[in-house]
């Protein structure tokens, strides 16, 4: 089968792996995809919602992948078995993304491939204040919409500062069309908070210095991706 463009980067970032968890599956798209091409040897599919699950439960027995893949009604880790070795958390907000992991602390071995929908940088934060390191980042363009893919491993620590909030220095060492056109969009929608601000008839000194130090340190990334 074929991935569309996100899902693709998604399943590259994840690689080999023995036992896959996918989070909020919908169609069940990523573990058939990856246990077709033998990618991964056993999958979890879960899903808060019935419809959806019920959708991947009739595309995974069409593939003859049952046996491989138990699908899993829950909300987010809650009923998921824990032998996982990798996780997939994709087309979610950032903070439901954190949220998730936060409930339920995936096992210290696992390696986490996330796809936000919005709100990365909250994502980021929970990661860097939780003992993840971010390994991989990586944009990726599909028609009308640019996303990011981060890779995270636990591991120590590490202490940030709001550049790498805004893009991991994984993000920050590739140069790629994808993530020039991601930290673009951020570009134009920082400009457009802070000329809203500007024309505030309200003083909002504080909000305008923030947006404008994130509208100088996009361009420093985007130079620096460039």
């Amino acid at each position: 089968m074929k991935l569309s463009p996100r899902l693709k980067t998604v399943s590259d970032a994840v690689g080999k792996c023995n036992i896959l968890a996918d989070v909020g599956t919908d169609h069940g798209y990523i573990p058939v995809y990856m246990l077709e091409e033998g990618l991964c040897n056993k999958a979890y599919a879960s899903d808060i919602n019935e419809g959806p699950l019920s959708r991947a439960e009739e595309f995974i027995k069409e593939k003859g992948l049952s046996h491989k893949c138990e699908t899993i009604l829950c909300n987010g880790l809650e009923n998921v078995p824990r032998d996982y070795d990798a996780l997939v958390i994709a087309g979610m907000g950032g903070e439901t993304i954190a949220s998730i992991i936060d409930a339920n602390s995936p096992p210290e071995n696992a390696k986490l491939v996330l796809q936000p929908m919005t709100e990365e940088q909250t994502l980021r934060k929970y990661l860097y204040t939780h003992g993840y390191k971010i390994t991989d980042e990586t944009g990726i363009s599909e028609p009308g919409h640019v996303y990011v893919v981060i890779t995270a491993q636990k591991g120590i620590t590490e202490s940030f500062s709001l550049k790498d909030l805004i893009a991991s220095p994984a993000f920050c060492s590739k140069k790629s069309e994808d993530g020039r056109a991601y930290i673009m969009k951020n570009i134009k929608k920082v400009t457009k908070v802070l000329d809203g601000l500007k024309r505030s008839t309200t003083p909002k000194t504080e909000e305008i210095t923030s947006a404008e130090n994130e509208l100088d340190l996009l361009k420093i990334i985007y130079e620096e991706i460039n």
